[in-house]
């Protein structure tokens, strides 16, 4: 719940499930098949129960809510709500400074309540990859994404963007144990493939190396933002309790403590009102004007100290000793010796 919360505030936020194959990430992440009891309700229609909840409750802002469900099949990206679009070859991956990184061409569908969210799932899961293997019944062959896009906007004109990543990731798999063979084999060796990479990328970023390898798989490239950008990340960890998965199950919970020592650096995002931005122009124009003034005493004082006038001795006379107006926005001017320092807010993984 704290991180719905957050992105009900505006900041991005990922959940994503992590484990071997079979030890119930797709379980935890989307729950059972229908029909099932509240409590074995998975975390995605949860998180859409507590949106929903929000918004029903809230009449400070109105909102729109978009979806969009991709999968990474073999390192490629295909669009789950667009099945018989016109392929895959037209889904890039981009990046900017303001969006961070996103899938251009992904298709996206509004929702108005929790049933729009369960069909929309309902279509995604209806043409995922899936296959049955030695370790499950129905192995996911992909990872999948469910996104969900929550702009607010406020009486005031202000509007919020969260952004909120719901990733079921494929299991590793040891194909002693799971017995795949032919495509089900191919699958199995692209799916360790891009989870090898995210643990790379989760090393060199914990032991601070210069060059952290997100371009190396579509998985890692995908999940940049959540990795030490500007999102706030929860980290499911799916274990097997059967001493048959020891080694997977010590991999895994390695895997997570690495995780967790990752530091992810958060903002708003956030569109001020023109209201604010007018407030914002007018405390900055009597900043300046403070700053002017504060600027025209300094060159005074040294205007008089380069002057055959100056003697050190008497010091300089108390009408070029004037104060300054004070800073409108923060009360006083920096002196000399004075230091700023930068803060930043931080989320763990």
């Amino acid at each position: 719940r704290p991180c719905i919360a957050d992105v009900l505030e505006g900041y991005n936020g990922t959940i994503f499930a992590y484990g071997q194959s079979g030890s119930g990430k797709t379980f935890t992440m989307f729950g059972p098949e229908k029909p099932y009891p509240d409590h074995l309700k998975g975390i995605i229609p949860r998180a859409s129960s507590h949106i929903f909840e929000h918004i029903d409750t809230d009449e400070s802002a109105s909102y729109a809510i978009k979806c969009s469900f991709l999968e990474i099949y073999k390192e490629n990206i295909r669009d789950l709500l667009a099945p018989n679009s016109k392929g895959d070859a037209h889904l890039k991956i981009r990046e900017s400074p303001s969006r961070g990184v996103w899938v251009e061409g992904l298709a996206e569908e509004f929702a108005t309540c929790e049933q729009d969210i369960e069909d929309l799932i309902a279509f995604g899961d209806n043409t995922k990859s899936v296959s049955t293997t030695g370790m499950n019944a129905r192995s996911s062959r992909s990872h999948t994404m469910f996104t969900v896009a929550i702009e607010q906007k406020a009486k005031d004109g202000s509007t919020k963007i969260g952004k909120l990543n719901l990733i079921d990731l494929a299991g590793s798999e040891k194909i002693s144990k799971t017995g795949a063979t032919g495509e089900t084999l191919e699958e199995a060796k692209k799916i360790n493939q891009s989870l090898s990479t995210l643990g790379k990328c989760i090393n060199a970023l914990t032991t601070n190396k210069p060059h952290i390898p997100f371009r190396e798989s579509k998985l890692t490239r995908i999940l940049q933002e959540s990795l030490g950008g500007n999102t706030k990340t929860t980290l499911m960890i799916a274990c097997s309790p059967h001493p048959f998965n020891v080694d997977e199950t010590i991999g895994t919970l390695m895997f997570g403590k690495r995780a967790k020592t990752i530091k992810n650096t958060v903002k708003v995002n956030k569109q001020k009102s023109a209201a604010e931005l007018a407030a914002l122009v007018s405390t900055l124009k009597k900043e300046i004007a403070s700053l002017n003034q504060y600027n025209f005493v300094l060159e005074k004082q040294i205007e008089f100290m380069k002057s055959p006038d100056y003697d050190p001795s008497k010091g300089i006379p108390k009408e070029l000793l004037v104060a300054s107006p004070m800073s409108a926005s923060t009360g006083s001017l920096p002196s000399a010796t004075s230091t700023m320092t930068p803060s930043s807010s931080s989320s763990l993984l």
